[in-house]
């Protein structure tokens, strides 16, 4: 028996979709380990479109065995690091980072414990100073199987609080319960509120007037298999099936005349600070 480790790190990457015309924002400072583990590492320094900007992205994975026999563990981690993030000039953050990390032996199924680190400094919307504050209960739960424990109601007659972490997921308590009961994926975020918007969000998903969506600490689960997005941003307006794009504004209702882009994004969506970290044990 041996371990293939999967690790992979991105800085930032997507697709903008303006009309009929697509955009690509490249995979920038993106990693993958090696299968058989060891080290790998990406940095771009000083990138400028006029989508996206920083002045620093570094990712690194790696992946290290530790012990022998039946005693052997496997640590599968990534990290991710950037500065000075500007978002069409709509969003920007200061600095941002997180790791992703978990340690398996050959035994214990395919769910195995894993712990992520987040930092955001000095987050801004249209220039407005916000916080993203993480639900330290989501962020404490190292298995997918501990999600299912959370959503079993209570029987002590406690506050039940599994309306609040299904509002994570962006779904009812029974609609996540289903899901994580058929072992399915399930998408959400790991921000338990956005201190600083006026009126708070209610869902993790967070409008921005004439850009679209933003996610942040946006996590993907399932049984062994885990990846964090910093930050997720969805493009343009919803639209109805055979409705005409729209293209609207990026600049506020009440700026200075004439500043409109015609060519505003949409549809599509970008990806900042991705992280994903796991491995298999494989048969012989």
């Amino acid at each position: 028996m041996f371990f293939a480790y999967n690790a992979s790190a991105l800085g930032a990457g997507g697709i903008i979709e303006r009309g009929p015309v697509t955009y690509t924002i490249p995979s920038l400072a993106s990693v993958a380990l090696a299968p058989t583990g060891g080290e790998g590492r990406s940095v771009v320094a000083n990138y400028v479109s006029q989508e996206l900007s920083f002045s620093h992205a570094e990712t690194r994975v790696y992946g290290r065995q530790t012990g022998r026999g039946v005693d052997a563990q496997f640590t599968t981690s990534t990290y991710v690091f950037m500065k000075d993030v500007n978002i069409f000039g709509r969003i920007t953050v200061a600095e941002m980072g997180s790791t992703v990390t978990s340690t398996r032996g050959f035994e214990g199924g395919d769910d195995h414990p894993f712990h992520i680190d987040i930092f955001y400094r000095d987050v801004r919307i249209d220039g407005k100073r916000v916080h993203p504050r993480l639900d330290a209960h989501l962020a404490s739960l190292s298995r997918y199987d501990d999600l299912a424990k959370a959503l079993v109601p209570s029987r002590k007659g406690g506050p039940d609080t599994r309306g609040a972490l299904a509002n994570r997921f962006d779904a009812t308590p029974d609609e996540l319960a289903r899901l994580v009961a058929e072992r399915k994926p399930v998408q959400g975020s790991l921000v338990g509120a956005i201190e600083g918007l006026d009126p708070a969000p209610r869902s993790p998903v967070i409008p921005v007037p004439g850009l679209g969506t933003v996610r942040f600490a946006e996590l993907m689960l399932k049984p062994g298999r885990r990846r964090l997005n910093l930050i997720r941003v969805n493009f343009g307006l919803p639209q109805r099936e055979g409705a005409m794009p729209i293209a609207f504004s990026l600049r506020n209702q009440d700026g200075p005349p004439g500043e409109s882009l015609d060519d505003a994004p949409t549809g599509g969506s970008m990806t900042l600070g991705s992280g994903e970290g796991n491995g298999t044990p494989i048969e012989p």
